[in-house]
């Protein structure tokens, strides 16, 4: 017992507080959210999501969308209670995102605060957008077919929404400009042909 560090938990019952899971209502109250409808949409959005979610992966979904984001948003801008943010409000938070509080324990028991450019800012970013879109992470991680749901975050740098949304864009402008012959719904034995192709392709592969 001498052994353990001074800010060791004092008993049992804390220690499953500190290592335990949390559920998704602990997850959100433990940073504070003012505004109850909001704080009912991000629990049940968590709930959602937990299902398919490693707990390591759901914590910090929590944590990016309360502490980083609506929490913030309710510092700066004390009775915010719609996700409808006006542009000013969206700009500010953005800028905010650039860094972030580092605290380190000194030697001497003081905790010193600095400024540190925050590295996970596109990670935060693809969280919220997933959120408002209602899009779950782990989803768009199978589309793309990525093995680390952080190498799919990651790609919000590199594929913003402004991007995507002109590649659709693009799409919708090609079809009209094609027989509308090309985009209709195949007939069942079309259909039926299609999936024996890749029945067919199993078998002469020996799977």
């Amino acid at each position: 017992m001498g052994h353990l560090p001074a800010d060791a938990p004092t008993t049992l019952r804390l220690l499953g507080r500190v290592t335990g899971q949390l559920t998704c209502e602990q997850l959100v109250d433990r940073h504070g959210v003012a505004s109850a409808p909001i704080r009912g949409l991000l629990i049940d959005y968590l709930e959602e999501r937990r299902h398919r979610l490693d707990y390591s992966t759901l914590d910090n979904l929590a944590r990016n969308l309360t502490r980083n984001f609506w929490s913030d948003l309710e510092r700066h801008h004390p009775g915010i209670a719609s996700l409808d943010l006006a542009p000013e409000v969206v700009t500010a938070w953005k800028e905010r995102l650039h860094t972030r509080i580092q605290r380190r324990k000194c030697p001497d028991g003081t905790v010193q605060e600095s400024v540190v450019e925050r590295a996970d800012r596109g990670l935060l970013m693809m969280t919220v957008r997933a959120f408002y879109s209602g899009l779950p992470p782990h989803i768009a991680q199978v589309i793309v077919g990525h093995t680390n749901i952080n190498t799919t975050m990651g790609y919000n740098a590199v594929y913003p929404t402004e991007t995507i949304e002109a590649h659709r864009a693009f799409i919708t402008r090609r079809r009209t400009l094609r027989p509308a012959e090309d985009y209709r719904t195949p007939t069942e034995a079309e259909w039926e042909d299609f999936l024996g192709h890749f029945e067919r392709r199993k078998l002469s592969v020996g799977t």
